[in-house]
C-alpha cells in the first residue's frame, strides 16, 4: 500500500517519474557498469566521467539523460518494463522501486539536484568480484570463476537451435569481460567514493558472484565497525551460502562484531537457492545442500539484528 500511495507524488512531479533514478543503484566492478534498477540494462561507466569524479559510479552522463526525460515527463526506453505495465492499469515497479529509497524529503531532495546534480544513493549495491565456487545451470562465466574456468577448457555448450551457451567471445564483443585485479579503477573509485555516501545510506547490499570469497565484502564490515556512525544501515549480502574454507564463520565472526557495537540496524542475508536438497545441488553445481542448511541454521541462531 505505501508503494501505491506514493504513486501519486511521483505524478505530482511527472507521469514518468522514478526516484530510483536519483537513489538506486547498482555497480559491477569487475565490468565497470552501472544501472538504477534491475529491469533497464546496465551501461558502461565512461572512465573519462570517473577520472574526473568517482561520483560517476552512480551519476553517469548517461543517467542523466534518463533523469532529465522523467522530470520533462517522458518516458525513457530503457523502462519500457514499467510502461507496459501502466498502460495495462497496473501499478508498475517505478512505484515500488521508489518506494524502496522512499523518505517524505526524497521527492524534493531529488528535484533539488534536477538532472544535472549528483546525489549520493540510498540504496547501494555493488558486485565487487566474479569469484563463486559455483557452476550454477542458468549462470554466467562473467559472473562466476568456476563457470569461467569451465569454457576455457571446453569451449561453450552447442545449442540444438545453433546457438552458444556461455561463449567466452561473448564478453569479449559485449566489453564484458570482467576485471579482478587490484588496480581495477572502478574498484579504486568505489572506496574513494564510500565514505562519501556511507553516512546516508539506509541500504547496502554486496552480491557477487560468491561476495564471501571476495577480500573488500570483509573490508566493508571493517569500515563499518571503525565507522558506527550510521546505525540506521541496513548491511547484506547475497550468499550461496557454500563458502570455501573458514569464510562462513569468518563471516559469523563479522557480523557478531557489528551487532555487538550497534554499527547497523538490520543485517538481511539472501541465501541464493533455486529448489530443495539433491535437486538444488542438481542445478547449483557445487552446493553440498547439508552445509548450506547447517551455516543458514548458524547465521539465524547466532544472530541479534538479521533476518
Amino acid at each position: 500500500s505505501g508503494a501505491k500511495d506514493l504513486l501519486s507524488g511521483l505524478n505530482n512531479v511527472s507521469s514518468s517519474f522514478c526516484l530510483a533514478k536519483w537513489f538506486n543503484v547498482s555497480v559491477h566492478i569487475p565490468t565497470g557498469r552501472t544501472h538504477s534498477c534491475y529491469h533497464p540494462k546496465a551501461h558502461k561507466i565512461p572512465k573519462s566521467e570517473l577520472l574526473i569524479s568517482s561520483d560517476a559510479l552512480h551519476n553517469t552522463s548517461y543517467k542523466k539523460k534518463q533523469r532529465k526525460l522523467m522530470l520533462e515527463g517522458e518516458r525513457p526506453k530503457e523502462c519500457s518494463f514499467c510502461w507496459d505495465i501502466e498502460d495495462s492499469d497496473n501499478i508498475s515497479d517505478r512505484a515500488y522501486r521508489s518506494f524502496d529509497v522512499y523518505s517524505p524529503e526524497a521527492i524534493n531532495e531529488a528535484l533539488a539536484y534536477g538532472f544535472e546534480g549528483n546525489p549520493p544513493p540510498k540504496y547501494l549495491e555493488v558486485n565487487f568480484n566474479q569469484a563463486c565456487n559455483f557452476k550454477c545451470a542458468y549462470c554466467s562465466p562473467h559472473l562466476s570463476t568456476e563457470w569461467q574456468k569451465e569454457a576455457e577448457k571446453y569451449g561453450p555448450y552447442l545449442l540444438p537451435s545453433g546457438g552458444k551457451h556461455n561463449d567466452l567471445q561473448w564478453m569479449v564483443d559485449a566489453n564484458m569481460v570482467p576485471d579482478n585485479g587490484p588496480n581495477n579503477l572502478y574498484l579504486k573509485a568505489f572506496w574513494d567514493w564510500f565514505p562519501t555516501v556511507y553516512p546516508t545510506l539506509q541500504t547496502f547490499r554486496m552480491t557477487g558472484g560468491e561476495p564471501l570469497m571476495d577480500k573488500n565484502t570483509f573490508k566493508v564490515f571493517d569500515y563499518v565497525l571503525a565507522n558506527p556512525t550510521n546505525p540506521d544501515l541496513h548491511l547484506s549480502i547475497t550468499s550461496n551460502c557454500c563458502p570455501p574454507g573458514e569464510q562462513w564463520n569468518k563471516f559469523l565472526t563479522s557480523l557478531s562484531a557489528l551487532e555487538d557495537a550497534d554499527a547497523i540496524d538490520h543485517f538481511m542475508l539472501y541465501c541464493s537457492l533455486d529448489s530443495w536438497g539433491k535437486q538444488a545441488e542438481y542445478i547449483r553445481n557445487g552446493l553440498d545442500f547439508d552445509v548450506m542448511y547447517d551455516n543458514v541454521t548458524k547465521f539465524l541462531r547466532q544472530g541479534k539484528k538479521h533476518s
